[in-house]
C-alpha cells in the first residue's frame, strides 16, 4: 500500500509539473479559444421540454400550447452550450455561443379494445394509443468581451445579444377508431384525451375541442397540436467573471450572467381534432360520419422581460488553439 501511494504521488507530481511548464498566462491578438459552458442556474428553471420521469404525461402535454413558462425559459442562458472566441487583442475578443436542446418522445398507453369489448363485455384485450412529441430549441449569443489582468488569472466582462427559438408539435394515434355501433360514438382513448364529464374537463385532459354543437359533434379527440411557426426571443445579455489558466493551453471560467431586457413572441397554436358528427356533410352520409377540423387553442402571446432577477452562473472549460 505504501509503495502504491508513493508511486501515485510521484506520477501526480510529474503530471502537474508537465502541465505547469507550458501554462498559458497571457493572451495575444489572433488567439482562438474553444469552450464548453454549463449554467446550473438555468437547470433549476421550470422547463417543459419533457415530462418528469415517471410522471403522468397528460399533465405535461395538456399545457404545451399556451403555458407562459414555455416562452420564458428561452430568456435563460442555455443549460449547456459551446463557445468560440476570437481575440482581436490582448484585451478584446469576439464571442459566439450556441446552445441546442430538444426531445423526441413516443408516449404509449394501453386502453380497452372497444371491438373486443363489444363482442364480449368481459374481454380484457387492449390496444395501444400513442402520442409523439417533437420539441426543439436553440439559442445563439454574440458578444464583445473585455479582458483585464496579468498572469494566469483574468477578469472579463461582456455585452451582447441573445437570440432563442423553440417549437414543435404533437401527433396522436389511436387504437380504437370511431364507430357508433361499438361504444356510443365515443371510442376509448388514452386518459388525457377523454371526453368531458358533467360538462367539466377531466383531470389532465386535452379534450378542449368538444362539444362542437354547430357541427353536431358531442365528442372529439386531438390528432395533432402544433404552433404556426416558432416561438422567438431576442434580448440583451451581460456577464462578468474570471478566467484562470491552470494547465497548458486550458482555462476554467466562471461568470454571472444577466438578461436585463428580452422580447418574446409566441405564435398561434392550433389543434386538429377528429369527431363523429350526426349531421350530413359533404362526402358523408345522412347517418353522420367522422370529420376533422382545426381549432385555435392559443391566439399567440408576446412578452417583455426586464430587470436583474433573470440571472445565471456560467461555468466553462476553455482550450486555446
Amino acid at each position: 500500500m505504501k509503495k502504491f501511494i508513493l508511486v501515485s504521488t510521484i506520477v501526480l507530481l510529474s503530471l502537474t509539473s508537465a502541465f505547469a511548464q507550458g501554462k498559458k498566462t497571457e493572451i495575444k491578438a489572433g488567439d482562438i479559444s474553444f469552450g464548453v459552458n454549463v449554467n446550473p442556474m438555468t437547470a433549476f428553471a421550470e422547463s417543459k421540454w419533457k415530462p418528469e420521469d415517471g410522471a403522468f404525461s397528460g399533465a405535461w402535454t395538456k399545457d404545451l400550447g399556451d403555458v407562459p413558462a414555455q416562452m420564458y425559459i428561452l430568456s435563460k442562458d442555455p443549460v449547456a452550450s459551446f463557445k468560440l472566441r476570437f481575440h482581436m487583442s490582448e484585451s478584446v475578443a469576439l464571442r459566439a455561443q450556441l446552445g441546442i436542446t430538444g426531445s423526441i418522445i413516443n408516449q404509449k398507453d394501453y386502453v380497452q379494445d372497444d371491438y373486443s369489448h363489444y363482442l364480449s363485455p368481459v374481454s380484457e384485450n387492449k390496444v395501444v394509443d400513442q402520442v409523439s412529441s417533437k420539441l426543439n430549441a436553440a439559442s445563439l449569443g454574440l458578444a464583445l468581451e473585455m479582458i483585464k489582468g496579468n498572469g494566469p488569472l483574468k477578469f472579463n466582462a461582456s455585452i451582447g445579444v441573445l437570440y432563442a427559438i423553440a417549437g414543435g408539435s404533437m401527433d396522436f394515434k389511436y387504437g380504437n377508431p370511431f364507430n357508433k355501433d361499438w361504444n356510443g360514438n365515443v371510442p376509448t382513448s388514452t386518459a388525457y384525451t377523454q371526453k368531458l364529464e358533467g360538462g367539466n374537463k377531466v383531470a389532465d385532459s386535452l379534450n378542449d375541442g368538444a362539444p362542437v354543437g354547430h357541427l353536431g359533434i358531442t365528442y372529439a379527440r386531438p390528432l395533432k397540436r402544433f404552433n404556426v411557426g416558432y416561438t422567438n426571443a431576442l434580448g440583451i445579455s451581460i456577464d462578468m467573471g474570471v478566467e484562470w489558466f491552470f494547465a497548458g493551453q486550458m482555462s476554467l471560467g466562471a461568470a454571472l450572467t444577466f438578461t436585463p431586457v428580452m422580447l418574446l413572441f409566441q405564435p398561434q397554436t392550433y389543434t386538429t381534432y377528429e369527431g363523429f358528427t350526426t349531421m350530413a356533410v359533404q362526402g358523408g352520409s345522412d347517418e353522420g360520419s367522422v370529420i376533422e377540423y382545426n381549432k385555435l387553442v392559443s391566439p399567440g402571446s408576446t412578452g417583455i422581460l426586464y430587470g436583474t432577477d433573470n440571472f445565471g452562473l456560467r461555468l466553462s472549460l476553455n482550450y486555446y488553439l
